[in-house]
C-alpha cells in the first residue's frame, strides 16, 4: 500500500432561504446563491479525518470516482505511468525549451532525466541520474531552470 497520507474532510453547507433548494442543485450553482443570488449561506468544516491508501481508494470509488485520480489503484497501491517503478524518468520531456547545445548533446548521447515525484525516491533529479548513468550534469533552458542529463560511457566513446 503507498505510504502517502490522504485526507477526508466533510464540511457542512447550512443555507437559509424563502424557498427549497433543489437536491440536484450544483455546486457552482450553490456559491451563485450564496454570493450573488437570494440565499445566505454559512460553511462549517465538520470532521476532517487521515486515511490510508485502500481507504481512500474506497471512498473515491464511494464517490463515484476512480482510485487513479490519486495516482493509485483500487487496493491503494501507488501507480506510476511516469516511471518503472525505479523512481527515474528517462526521456523525460520537460515543458522548457532548449538551445541548440540541448540539441547537440542528445546526438553525443546524453538523455533528460527527471526524479519521479510519485515515488520520491531521490532528493532532485541529478541524484535520480547518478544513480543509473556515468556521467551527469544539469543544463539550462531557456527559462533559467536547470535539468539532468546523464549518458552511459560507451555513448561518449570512452568504453
Amino acid at each position: 500500500m503507498t505510504k502517502r497520507k490522504f485526507f477526508k474532510t466533510v464540511f457542512t453547507l447550512e443555507i437559509l432561504s424563502e424557498k427549497p433548494i433543489p437536491s440536484d442543485i450544483s455546486l457552482g450553482e450553490l456559491n451563485y446563491g450564496i454570493t450573488e443570488g437570494e440565499c445566505s449561506g454559512e460553511l462549517n468544516q465538520t470532521e476532517v479525518k487521515e486515511l490510508n491508501g485502500k481507504e481512500i481508494a474506497t471512498a473515491l470509488i464511494a464517490q463515484g470516482s476512480d482510485p487513479e485520480f490519486f495516482q493509485i489503484n483500487d487496493s491503494g497501491e501507488d501507480v506510476c505511468d511516469g516511471c518503472d517503478g525505479s523512481g527515474i524518468r528517462i526521456n523525460a520531456d520537460p515543458s522548457c525549451n532548449f538551445s541548440e547545445e540541448w540539441t547537440q548533446l542528445q546526438i553525443e548521447g546524453w538523455e533528460m532525466v527527471e526524479r519521479c515525484d510519485l515515488h520520491d525516491t531521490y532528493e532532485n533529479d541529478l541524484d535520480a541520474a547518478r544513480a543509473i548513468f556515468h556521467e551527469t550534469k544539469w543544463i539550462k533552458c531557456s527559462h533559467g531552470d536547470e535539468h539532468a542529463i546523464g549518458r552511459w560511457l560507451r555513448a561518449a566513446g570512452k568504453i
